[in-house]
């Protein structure tokens, strides 16, 4: 503050040097020569607001030595501080330093967590956006953040493959206090900067009771589902690697796009500290290197924020550690189970769910986020191996489920007769609004993804009016019916089969020709108030 008051003094004077000499005094070309020119406000000497002199490769601005000018720092994790930095020497221009705290007093037992900060820039390096890598996908490498450099001092050690160095440091007998090779002062990786804010920090928004109006609005429904199918592609993208993330959580990914005039909400995942592949032996690993999350806190509180962490990996008291359990997609796929809770409820909300599921309780309509329920009780089964694989959870976001206007229980699936004309989305006789029918593409997709087909479910009299009829699907057939009956399974003699699967649905049978009546009685209708109908189809 002083040095910019003094730089603001200085060219105060020298403006009114120059003014003076302007109008003409006896030595005005003498004084123009010697007017010095004003200091910036912000001098290139300005030092930061934190201490950079502990910084590795930090730039000096009077001796022109160093790399890297600290401007900000970003966070702070377990692992590392991540600095906003500014390449001084080379053509990386802005980017994110991630540079090792320091774990012990003594340097070489550090070398394990340098080495998990190594290992994460290379999972970038030659795995995620390597495009010699046959498992390369562009658009898919581009939902993570990218890894530019790493200077751990591991990359200088043999082995000289990066496979070879994971096998002799990854080894259930190796030992990081006796062994632990000798590492750089302050052991550091440079990553892209990734500009947005944390998709943890617009959840919890969405939750305070006083948003700051300075702040970005709440997520929309569309954004939150623009959200999970971002990360389902990258869940998907570290399946073709069997890599595990075992961090895969709203505070390590970055909302880099809102939506907007630009496109859709976009992602990107941070972070890959404790990721891992999944090679065998790995499950029950006991090197330091390859386990995580082993101390949660000395309460029930405390250990209840590592929602994110699957029930297996949470056993307290275990003699065994167990780092991740077979099919190796089922961590993050839990991890992702929650993250929908998360951006239904909250996270607050969501650890007290879990709680009562655990206990058989129902769970919530997740409907409105692109996933049914019943999908999302799968992610976070106790049972890994009853857990979606990545591309199955894709299918289904990609299918677009409708929003429900009524809870799931009392939802029905309505269904138009088979007619070219323009349908309306609710009828003039009776007042009721319907849904559009299902699409074959979403039904396909459902199929892809290995989920059953869709299953009619009863309509609650309160939720339609009197004396309206609704269509309900089962498979490929239909049956008409009073809002009043009941629809279930193998309801005694008054059942008829429904739907290539055999699977019966109650209901009156009727007469075929009544019903051939019936249906071309209500094709009419619809198609005589298709003019006077001004509702969208998504109404």
């Amino acid at each position: 503050a002083e040095s910019s008051a003094a730089a603001l003094a200085a060219a105060a004077t020298a403006a009114a040097a120059a003014e003076k000499a302007l109008r003409g005094g006896p030595s005005s070309s003498a004084l123009l020569d010697e007017i010095p020119l004003p200091a910036p406000v912000m001098s290139v000497t300005d030092k930061a607001s934190f201490d950079t002199s502990a910084l590795p490769d930090a730039f000096d601005p009077i001796t022109k030595t160093g790399r890297w000018r600290y401007e900000a720092k970003l966070g702070e994790g377990g692992l590392g501080v991540v600095y906003r930095a500014m390449d001084c020497k080379g053509q990386q221009g802005e980017v994110a330093v991630k540079v090792l705290k320091r774990h012990s007093k003594t340097p070489h037992r550090d070398a394990r967590h340098a080495f998990a900060m190594h290992r994460e820039s290379q999972w970038s390096l030659w795995w995620l956006h390597n495009s010699y890598d046959e498992r390369y996908v562009e658009e898919s490498a581009g939902l993570f953040a990218k890894y530019l450099e790493d200077h751990t001092g591991f990359s200088e050690l043999p082995p000289a493959s990066f496979d070879a160095k994971r096998r002799l440091y990854e080894a259930p007998g190796f030992n990081w206090d006796r062994d632990g090779p000798p590492l750089p002062a302050r052991p550091y990786v440079v990553m892209e900067l990734v500009r947005g804010e944390p998709l943890q920090a617009a959840i919890d928004r969405e939750r305070r009771t006083l948003p700051s109006k300075e702040e970005p609005p709440s997520l929309a429904v569309t954004e939150k589902r623009a959200v999970l199918l971002e990360a389902a592609r990258a869940l998907e993208y570290l399946a073709r690697f069997s890599l595990i993330h075992r961090d895969f959580r709203g505070c390590n990914m970055h909302l880099v796009q809102r939506e907007g005039a630009a496109g859709p909400c976009r992602l990107k995942v941070l972070d890959l500290g404790v990721m891992i592949c999944a090679d065998p032996g790995q499950e029950q690993n006991c090197n330091l290197a390859v386990q995580a999350f082993r101390r949660r806190g000395d309460t029930e509180e405390k250990r209840k924020r590592y929602d994110w962490l699957p029930w297996e990996v949470r056993i307290e008291g275990a003699t065994i550690a167990v780092n991740f359990a077979q099919p190796s997609y089922s961590f993050d796929v839990f991890s992702f189970g929650v993250l929908v809770l998360h951006l239904l409820v909250g996270k607050t909300e969501c650890r007290a769910i879990l709680d009562d599921l655990q206990q058989g309780a129902r769970m919530p309509d997740t409907t409105v986020l692109g996933l049914g329920p019943e999908m999302v009780r799968r992610m976070i089964s106790s049972d890994p191996t009853k857990r979606p694989k990545p591309g199955e959870i894709l299918a289904m976001l990609r299918a677009g489920q409708p929003k429900p206007s009524v809870p799931l229980a009392a939802t029905p699936l309505l269904t138009a007769p088979p007619t070219t004309a323009p349908l309306p989305t609710t009828t003039a006789k009776a007042g009721v609004s319907e849904r559009p029918p299902a699409t074959a593409t979403a039904a396909a997709a459902a199929a892809a993804a290995g989920g059953p087909p869709a299953v009619a479910v009863a309509v609650s009299a309160a939720t339609v009016a009197p004396g309206a009829e609704a269509k309900v699907q089962r498979g490929s057939r239909s049956r008409s019916r009073s809002p009043g009956r009941r629809v279930s399974r193998g309801q005694g003699p008054r059942e008829a089969a429904g739907g290539k699967n055999g699977v019966a649905v109650g209901g009156a049978k009727a007469d075929e020709e009544e019903e051939r009546k019936r249906q071309e009685e209500r094709r009419r209708r619809w198609q005589g108030s298709a003019a006077a109908n001004s509702l969208s189809a998504g109404a």
